[in-house]
């Protein structure tokens, strides 16, 4: 069973969960936009030592971030914990498709809907798109990556759910 195989059922999840529903449709304020930039960038910290440069969005996610002032994303804790679980070939290769993946391929949809009302998406841009496709291509053939794949989609998952949670606790006036 491949990559995309291993871990369709929580790609579902993914696309389904509310909050990531309304990223997709450019329903989500400036603040939760820098809360998944930070998130992603705390992932990126660490995924990025390991991947080659055509993948890595440290840098991008720092423009990104850098463009949501005055707002600024808070801290994860989702993203910390996946970010300090990352060792060894089958998390980092997991992670690697699963996030890179998603910058590459389901960023073009994320960047329709945000670049129109001003979210800054640089690290969903490839200037070496074909050589990042080819390589995460040659990761979906890699059946033991898929223990970390599924890992990474859940990390997602979590992620999303903790910025879901925290923007409620604003909007009751307890954050």
């Amino acid at each position: 069973m491949n990559l995309y195989e291993a871990t369709k059922a929580l790609h579902h999840d993914a696309e389904s969960h509310p909050w990531g529903q309304r990223m997709a449709k450019g329903l989500i304020g400036r603040q939760e936009w820098a809360d998944w930039l930070r998130a992603q960038a705390i992932v990126h910290a660490e995924l990025d030592l390991h991947l080659p440069p055509c993948l890595q969005r440290s840098g991008e996610l720092l423009l990104d971030m850098s463009v949501t002032l005055p707002a600024q994303g808070r801290d994860n804790l989702a993203a910390r914990r996946f970010a300090k679980s990352l060792s060894g070939t089958m998390l980092i290769g997991g992670a690697a498709y699963i996030f890179c993946g998603a910058h590459l391929r389901g960023g073009a949809v994320i960047r329709k809907r945000l670049e129109p009302i001003g979210y800054s998406c640089a690290h969903l841009r490839f200037g070496f798109a074909q050589e990042a496709n080819d390589w995460l291509k040659a990761l979906r053939e890699a059946n033991e990556l898929a223990p970390g794949a599924v890992g990474a989609f859940r990390a997602v998952i979590e992620i999303m759910g903790e910025i879901e949670a925290q923007n409620a606790l604003v909007a009751q006036g307890h954050y």
